[in-house]
């Protein structure tokens, strides 16, 4: 497999409405990624609820959504562009997922979110990180999605080393099995150093039992963290013999 500048550079950009200003267009972001370097965009849009009401650009841009996406298929032919969905908690959303799956999507992903953030005593944050890998299990077992992202980010808000192995490998085994895909995302927060979603230790172990395929994406809102941490992130899926691709109409492919 090819690394480095011959590689094709492929990244996500999360359009949420509230993230977007009238100068962050969708074309600008495009035009960013060529100058990046960007073979292949994703534009992935966020299932949001809004007083129980579900909310997307995709589904409620109606045809003016449509035209904005395949105009900018068209407008640069050294960016290839793609789109989809995350959706947040998928355990919950199986009829939801089950309607997604029919729509002309490149690639639906799945994220777990909900956990809680401020506990203290270190039973108690030991149960939620079983709970957290518990619900990522149940998405998993459900299916209905490509891609597994944001796995390990219950991490940033504790100081504390979860070792349940038993849990951690049932889960991955699953994964696997599953053929469900886990997203190398960095911490976009951590400038300063590379800090990933889901940690070295963790993506080793998936190898270790014979998980092989990746996506590498920055998951940025803004045109300024397009590809950060990008190279370090393909090198990191190189060092542990990774192979990284991305999803074109529901079908994984490797980037060479």
């Amino acid at each position: 497999m090819a690394y480095g500048d011959n590689m094709l550079k492929s990244d996500i950009y999360l359009n949420r409405s509230t993230s977007r200003t009238e100068k962050d267009t969708l074309e600008d972001v495009v035009q960013r990624a060529e100058k990046l370097g960007i073979s292949i965009l994703t534009f992935l849009d966020s299932i949001e609820r809004e007083n129980g009401i579900l909310r997307t650009t995709y589904l409620h841009g109606g045809a003016a959504r449509k035209q904005e996406l395949s105009h900018l298929k068209n407008l640069r032919e050294k960016v290839h562009v793609l789109n989809g969905f995350e959706v947040a908690e998928p355990y919950l959303r199986e009829e939801e997922l089950q309607l997604y799956n029919t729509f002309p999507l490149d690639v639906i992903i799945g994220s777990v979110e909900k956990f809680a953030t401020t506990l203290t005593e270190e039973e108690q944050i030991k149960k939620a990180y079983d709970n957290y890998y518990y619900r990522n299990l149940k998405s998993v077992i459900m299916g209905n999605i490509d891609v597994l992202a944001h796995l390990g980010s219950i991490q940033k808000y504790y100081d504390y080393s979860y070792n349940n192995t038993g849990v951690i490998d049932s889960f991955l085994k699953m994964l696997i099995q599953k053929e469900i895909v886990l997203e190398i995302e960095p911490n976009l927060e951590r400038k300063d150093t590379l800090y990933t979603y889901p940690s070295f230790a963790l993506l080793k172990r998936y190898r270790e039992l014979g998980g092989e395929k990746v996506i590498i994406a920055s998951h940025a809102q803004s045109v300024d963290l397009l590809a950060f941490h990008l190279e370090e992130c393909y090198k990191m899926a190189k060092d542990l013999n990774l192979v990284p691709g991305y999803f074109e109409k529901r079908k994984f492919k490797k980037l060479i």
